[in-house]
């Protein structure tokens, strides 16, 4: 394990390095314990994030998760929408998004255009 900073910082970005999430995955169906606790963790960790935007004054009382890795993997989708819903105490109520990016963007445009007071009471994205 020593390498492993050095192995992620030859990676050129995140998305070079997501690329691999899909060996979790592969690894936590075939029966792996350690794999269903990175994932867990992750979404656990993106929970938190949220979490902490909320503490800060966010204003939002829902968090929108969306993407191909979350909208394809149940377990990631779990631990976030579990996490949140633990670390807020029901503050935030979690959502997935399952259509594209670009299309949930703006949705959220839109909807700051016709209200733009709608950002303090809505909505985080992760």
């Amino acid at each position: 394990m020593p390498r492993l900073g050095s192995v992620l910082a030859a990676y050129r970005s995140a998305a070079e390095i997501g690329r691999h999430a899909a060996v979790i995955f592969e690894a936590a169906d075939r029966g792996s314990d350690l794999a269903a606790d990175v994932i867990w963790r992750g979404g656990r960790a993106l929970a938190e994030m949220a979490a902490l935007l909320e503490s800060r004054g966010a204003g939002a009382s829902h968090a929108v998760a969306g993407g191909s890795v979350i909208v394809s993997q149940p377990r990631l989708w779990q631990a976030f929408a579990t996490g949140l819903t633990e670390a807020t105490e029901g503050r935030l109520t979690p959502h997935i998004f399952t259509g594209q990016p670009v299309e949930g963007a703006c949705r959220l445009a839109a909807s700051l255009i016709e209200n733009p007071n709608s950002a303090r009471s809505g909505l985080l994205s992760a």
